[in-house]
């Protein structure tokens, strides 16, 4: 029996330790990215999760400032066909609940009668001067607390998002301002104060629903984005 080549005897033996080495090195390595690797699927899920509670908090919202700036309207008596068509519209694109549907579907028969019908309609819901409305405060704790997840939009959602929690804030400070003045119209005022207080709440009203449109057109806009 001829001896071993030792070339191939040597070539066998680094290749055995090469080996061992890689499988050492492939361990060490998993160990050391294992952790970092069930972080970012973790993140991800919880990105993933915070999006979606994010868009569901938004399409309810948008449901309740449509139907908001309709009731403002109607007290207002500056509803028309066209707006309750908007706010139809809105409504809508919300899958309905049992609620909802009914209201819906209540406003949709406003629109088969004729316009002199629909005006004098609009008419027997204004409100009595000096009936003041409570404007509804929205908050969203879901956006404001999932901060990681509102990172992971893009950077046109992003920029969506924070114009409609400015334009929140914004509406917060009008009911704010209407609240002042609705207390003042129960002072006695003079030198037309008072009247000017009452025409002040009205103002409020008006810049109310014209605020509650605005974030519902901007929703609408990051819906259309999120979901291209």
């Amino acid at each position: 029996m001829s001896d071993p080549d030792p070339i191939c005897f040597l070539q066998q033996i680094q290749d055995d330790m090469f080996e061992k080495i890689a499988f050492v090195f492939l361990g060490w390595l998993l160990g050391l990215l294992g952790p970092v690797i069930i972080d970012a699927i973790r993140r991800k899920r919880e990105n993933d999760l915070g999006r979606l509670a994010i868009k569901t908090e938004l399409a309810n919202l948008r449901v309740k400032l449509a139907f908001a700036s309709y009731t403002i309207e109607e007290h207002q008596g500056s509803m028309t066909r066209l707006k309750l068509k908007w706010v139809i519209k809105q409504l809508g694109l919300q899958p309905t609940d049992e609620q909802l549907a009914s209201v819906t579907d209540t406003l949709k028969k406003l629109l088969e009668a004729s316009d002199e019908e629909l005006s004098q309609h609009f008419a027997s819901r204004k409100g009595p001067p000096g009936k003041s409305l409570t404007l509804q405060r929205y908050n969203t704790p879901l956006l404001d607390a999932r901060v990681s997840a509102l990172w992971s939009f893009d950077t046109s959602s992003q920029r969506i998002l924070l114009e409609i929690r400015s334009a929140l804030d914004i509406a917060a400070e009008i009911i704010d301002r209407a609240t002042h003045f609705t207390n003042l119209t129960f002072q006695k005022l003079e030198n037309g104060n008072h009247q000017r207080a009452v025409e002040n709440v009205t103002g409020c009203y008006d810049q109310y629903a014209a605020q509650a449109k605005r974030i519902v057109e901007l929703i609408d806009e990051f819906q259309k984005i999120t979901t291209a």
